[in-house]
Formats: structure tokens, C-alpha cells, sequence
């Protein structure tokens, strides 16, 4: 994540796991409310304002409650990066497209500098988890990924957890290579589409750097479009008033169960050392 990035942050705040549709989200005046006083929502806006943040949403019990800047333009999400490719990753494993104990060697998968065979043992779910043990040189990586970066060959597959763009990158070759399209265009097919988002894969990018083969896959949403995914996940891949979740229902969109069923967690306390891949049920 580029440390010049202005805050982009969509909160949601629901005291019931109501179960909403598109319709159902409202689009209140913002008038005074007993929860929500416009001394409380003067005193989020300075916050905000403080920190620069660029969007921001609060939803309560179904109902839209407070919001702040421009929520439809798209930004750069950064890092959110990750956590968007491993649910579509999710997906395609699911549908057994992908397998996640694939090898870099069995995919074919190398790099400018060339992988040691070493290397090329690490497998698929290595990568999503951030524990390949490739520490080649990587697109859009921040000074401090340079710098704290292992020695090559320093540690084996799974045996050390660095937050490494390598993997990220590769991860993103690996998806388009196994499913034969844009990881871009997937997206749009599987879930903006079907959730009437405004994602636009013409704002989508592709950072290449010389250094490597694999490019980073920078994304661009607006806090709306974030708004409707968040609430998708809130909701375990259900979306409709019936109940019915979209993998049953008339949408015709693939199996979203993975989407909360096969998560990657990268970030979280007790060091790198720890293990950090786990099955969300």
C-alpha cells in the first residue's frame, strides 16, 4: 500500500443481520435521530476530515444513516487487492478449476530472474497465504517490502509468512491462466453484474514493473460498490428479500459459498512466524 493514500473506508453498522436486498437499502435525509444525533454525525465528519478520508457509509438496522464524501466515485482500494482475489479464488477452486495444491513448477508458473526448483514447490494456497518462499523482486512493491524482503532461498515453502507482492502478483497470473479470462472481467461477470454494481473493468489496471513478469492488479471501486459487496459477505452470499442466495437463485451467478468458505487471513496478531490460513464457516 503507497503511503501517499488518502483513507477510502465503507463502515457498516447494524445491530440486525437484517436480510437486505437492493431495494431495500434506503436512502434516508439524514434527518435527526435518537441513534444517530447530528451532533454524533458532526463529530464523525471532522474526524474524517482530519484523517482525509475520501468516502465513507454507515448503515444502521437497513437504514442509511450517515455518509461522507463522493460515494459513487471509484478510487484505488490498495490493498483490499488481496482480499478481493481470494474470493474469486474461492469461487474457482470451489467449481474445481483451480486446485489450490497446484505447484508453480505443475502451472508453469516462473519469473525474469528465473525460480530455483526450490521455488517452484510452492504450491497455489502458499501464495494466497502469503508464505511461498519466493522472495523475488515484485511490481508495486512498497520501500518497506524491499527492505525487509528474505534473502532468496532464506526460508521454504510455508515455513515463513511475509506480506509479499510476489505472491500476490503471481496469484493473479495463476487465476487468468487457469480460468482463461481477465480476473477483471470475472468479477464483473460473477458478482457487479448480478449486484447492479457500477464497477467499470475499463478503470481496472494492470501495473507492470521490468523487474518482473507478473503484474499487480490494481483495483478501482467506489465506496457504493464496496457497500454492496460488504453486504453480500454480511449476508454469507445471500442477496434477495426471498432468501435465496445467488448461487440458487434466478440470477444465474456462480457458487458464491466460497466467498466465506475459503478466505485467506493475512493480517493478524502473533507475528509473522504464525500460520495464518484459515477455512471460514
Amino acid at each position: 500500500m503507497k503511503t501517499s493514500l488518502s483513507l477510502l473506508v465503507v463502515l457498516f453498522v447494524f445491530t440486525t443481520q437484517a436480510q437486505l436486498s437492493r431495494n431495500d437499502i434506503k436512502h434516508p435525509d439524514f434527518a435527526e435521530s435518537i441513534t444517530w444525533s447530528q451532533e454524533k454525525k458532526d463529530k464523525i465528519t471532522n474526524f474524517l476530515s482530519d484523517k482525509l478520508t475520501k468516502s465513507f457509509i454507515v448503515y444502521h438496522n437497513g437504514e442509511r444513516v450517515y455518509e461522507y464524501g463522493d460515494t459513487v466515485a471509484p478510487y484505488m482500494i490498495f490493498s483490499m487487492r488481496k482480499s478481493i482475489l481470494s474470493l474469486m479464488y474461492g469461487i474457482y477452486i470451489e467449481k474445481g478449476i483451480i486446485n489450490p495444491e497446484s505447484t508453480l513448477s505443475e502451472l508453469g508458473i516462473d519469473d525474469k530472474e528465473g525460480l530455483t526448483e526450490e521455488e517452484k514447490n510452492a504450491r497455489v494456497i502458499d501464495l494466497l497465504r502469503a508464505r511461498s518462499g519466493v522472495y523475488h523482486k515484485a511490481a508495486f512493491e512498497t520501500s518497506a517490502m524491499m527492505r525487509n524482503r528474505p534473502e532468496r532461498g532464506e526460508f521454504k515453502r510455508d515455513e515463513y509468512w511475509f506480506y509479499n507482492n510476489w505472491d500476490f502478483n503471481a496469484s493473479v497470473t495463476i487465476f487468468e491462466k487457469q480460468v482463461g479470462k481477465s480476473l477483471f472481467q470475472v468479477f464483473k461477470e460473477d458478482i457487479a453484474k448480478p449486484l447492479a454494481m457500477n464497477f467499470d473493468t475499463a478503470l481496472q489496471k494492470y501495473h507492470y514493473e521490468e523487474i518482473s513478469e507478473h503484474p499487480a492488479a490494481l483495483w478501482y471501486f467506489s465506496a457504493e460498490d464496496l457497500m454492496l459487496l460488504g453486504q453480500l459477505l454480511l449476508q454469507n452470499g445471500n442477496w434477495d428479500e426471498n432468501k435465496s442466495s445467488l448461487r440458487n437463485g434466478s440470477r444465474k451467478v456462480p457458487n458464491l459459498t466460497p466467498v466465506l468458505e475459503f478466505v485467506v487471513v493475512m493480517g493478524i496478531a502473533g507475528g509473522p512466524q504464525k500460520k495464518v490460513f484459515t477455512y471460514l464457516s
